[in-house]
């Protein structure tokens, strides 16, 4: 089970449960606070598990950062290899898959949470499913230039691409192209298309570490595990970490929640 505390605790005057159900796994919650709430998860709906009320999830609609710990993972993907996927073992509602998603939108993630009822109540009232859907990404400007319909140089963020590259992710709608000739050469500037990455959920025992492999190997793994509010005893075994470490490729690193009841941190 996945468990995430941020310290904060919310009474009746700033938000209410509107949705609950007892699982397998978990109690699960789902409280939204009210937005004119002097508290600074204002509008956000919160995922809530088991006895101690913990906050596993936060989802704001209208924003993406949640002044939280969960932030520090936007800056985790630059110190990663690049091009691999990352792996969050503990999903919940997607709350760190949400913020990766958005700043680094071709990153491919697998998510793994033991509690099928946790998956369906974060497609229902967390846009979970959003995640889940690859997307066309207009990036950055190309140019290229042809002499009768025959490309012959492209270029993208600096880059030279090959003829296949042109063909294949530029986009030539007459909205977002510009015609102009250089003696009998047709330049045309043009937005790059590329397809995003997207969110893989995997239902299970996120340490049953048969199941927890990619070809290739993960990028970086982020581990948040717990339960009833504690670091599982599998996490305080240096077998776990060093079969988890097995599952990187070259260069891949390891993050790991770390939690107390006065602090929260990411190692």
């Amino acid at each position: 089970m996945a468990h995430a505390i941020l310290g904060f605790c919310f009474s009746s005057c700033v938000g209410f449960v509107f949705f609950t159900l007892f699982a397998r796994y978990n109690h699960v919650q789902v409280l939204e606070v009210a937005r004119r709430a002097q508290h600074p998860l204002a509008g956000a709906r919160i995922l809530l598990l088991d006895k101690p009320g913990n906050i596993q999830s936060v989802y704001l609609p209208q924003k993406v950062l949640t002044d939280s710990y969960y932030d520090v993972f936007a800056t985790l993907p630059p110190l990663l290899p690049e091009g691999g996927p990352v792996g969050i073992l503990g999903l919940g509602a997607g709350t760190a898959a949400r913020i990766l998603r958005h700043f680094w939108p071709a990153m491919d993630i697998h998510g793994w949470e033991l509690d099928p009822a946790v998956i369906m109540v974060a497609r229902q009232f967390f846009n979970l499913s959003e995640l889940e859907e690859r997307k066309e990404l207009v990036t950055s400007s190309c140019i290229f230039a042809s002499d009768e319909d025959k490309y012959t140089r492209v270029f993208a963020g600096g880059r030279e691409m090959n003829e296949e590259g042109a063909s294949t992710h530029c986009c030539l709608s007459e909205s977002n192209t510009a015609n102009t000739m250089v003696g009998n050469i047709r330049t045309q500037a043009c937005n790059q298309c590329l397809t995003s990455g997207k969110l893989h959920v995997h239902i299970g025992d996120a340490l049953n570490l048969c199941n927890i492999t990619i070809p290739g190997g993960f990028a970086g793994l982020i581990v948040d595990l717990f339960a009833g509010g504690a670091v599982i005893p599998a996490l305080q075994q240096i077998e776990t970490w060093q079969q988890l470490g097995e599952k990187l490729s070259p260069g891949g690193k390891r993050f790991f929640i770390f939690q107390h009841k006065e602090m929260d941190a990411v190692v």
